[in-house]
This record gives structure tokens, C-alpha cells and sequence, in this order.
């Protein structure tokens, strides 16, 4: 679904229709910007909220069914009508179960955090997940849900995650600059993540 409507994006880019309004200020942004995610999510969005009109009856996540030559002209129209805004601000391995692994402490930073706990964050999240695929929509589900039993702290931070990394400080009072140039681990090392643009670490 997603395939076909990026495609039809680009010809509509091409032939100076409304995704060329609306990307216009964002044409030289590249990859790690996540363009392509942030217009699909946020038409998803329009979507979820029941903004979108016609094309919810072809997004899966709503109930719909996916066709692409009536669900790209509803999308198209969208486009059109939609005061969409896309704001500038936006190398892995598969991972594998540590059968001793216990999680002492959970922090965490975005330039623009969003709290899994509230609807808002979860509506967010839910924009940003493929609406055609029911797997994703089941990780999501299972990823809410233990954020909400489990929370952790999410902080702005403009620098994130380089500077996040330095300033960071633990319950115990150790910073994990200080962890990394070999002071005392008191709760072991620590493990940084990174979703979409940089993979993990």
C-alpha cells in the first residue's frame, strides 16, 4: 500500500501536483530526514482522527480496504484540501534475547518527545505505524501496553541522543560519560537505542 502510494507521490512531485505544494520546503532533505514517513503519517493521522473524508474507506486500520486507484485519489484529494504542515524538526542488527539481562534503569530523549501514556501520544505513534499490516499494528498494541505498565523518562533534548549521552545521569548518581571513560558500573554498562534513523547501539 505504502509502496504504490510513494510511487504515485513521485509522479505527482513530478507533475507539480499538490505533494509538490506541500513538499516544496523540504525538497533537498534526504533520508534520515524520514520525509516520505512524516507525509504518510500524517495524512494516516487525518485518517485515525476521522478527518480524512473519503479515503478512510481505503486505510486498513480503520476498517477500510485498500485499492489503489480510487484510495490514491482520495489521498490526492487530501492533499489538496488538507492543511497538512510537515515540521522540519525529524545501521541495525537483529537483536537477540540475553537470557540474564536485567534493566536496572530506563531514560530516554527526543527533540520532541512523545508520551506512549496519553491519547495524544498514542495517536501519534498509531500515524506513523503501516496501516495495511496487522503485525505492526500488534507490536504497537504489545509496545503501549508495556509502556504504560512500565514507564520510563523521556526528555527534550535538542542534541539527542549525542548529547543526551553525556549529560545523562543514573539513580545512583553516576553519569554515563563517566561510565564509558571506566569508572565504578555499579548497574552495568549502559545500552543506547535508536529508532529509524539510526539503527541501534
Amino acid at each position: 500500500m505504502y509502496a504504490a502510494l510513494c510511487a504515485r507521490l513521485a509522479d505527482d512531485l513530478e507533475a507539480g501536483g499538490p505533494t509538490a505544494a506541500l513538499l516544496e520546503p523540504h525538497v533537498d532533505l534526504r533520508g534520515p530526514d524520514a520525509l516520505a514517513l512524516r507525509l504518510l503519517g500524517s495524512v494516516h493521522r487525518l485518517v485515525l482522527e476521522r478527518r480524512a473524508g473519503a479515503l478512510a474507506a481505503y486505510f486498513p486500520s480503520g476498517g477500510g480496504v485498500w485499492e489503489e486507484e480510487p484510495g490514491w485519489a482520495a489521498f490526492r484529494e487530501v492533499l489538496a484540501d488538507a492543511a497538512l504542515t510537515l515540521d522540519p524538526a525529524w545501521s541495525a542488527h537483529p537483536g537477540e534475547a540475553w537470557p540474564d539481562l536485567v534493566v536496572a534503569e530506563r531514560h530516554g530523549c527526543d527533540t520532541h518527545p512523545v508520551d506512549p501514556t496519553t491519547t495524544e501520544g498514542r495517536t501519534a505513534l498509531s500515524a506513523y505505524t503501516w496501516p495495511d499490516q496487522p503485525a505492526r499494528w500488534e507490536r504497537l498494541g504489545a509496545a503501549l501496553e508495556f509502556a504504560r505498565a512500565v514507564p520510563a523518562e523521556v526528555v527534550a533534548e535538542p542534541g539527542a541522543p549525542h548529547a543526551f549521552l553525556v549529560t545523562l545521569t543514573t539513580s545512583d548518581g553516576g553519569a554515563v560519560a563517566e561510565r564509558v571513560l571506566g569508572t565504578a558500573e555499579p548497574h552495568g554498562p549502559p545500552c543506547r537505542w535508536d529508532p529509524v534513523t539510526d539503527g541501534g547501539g
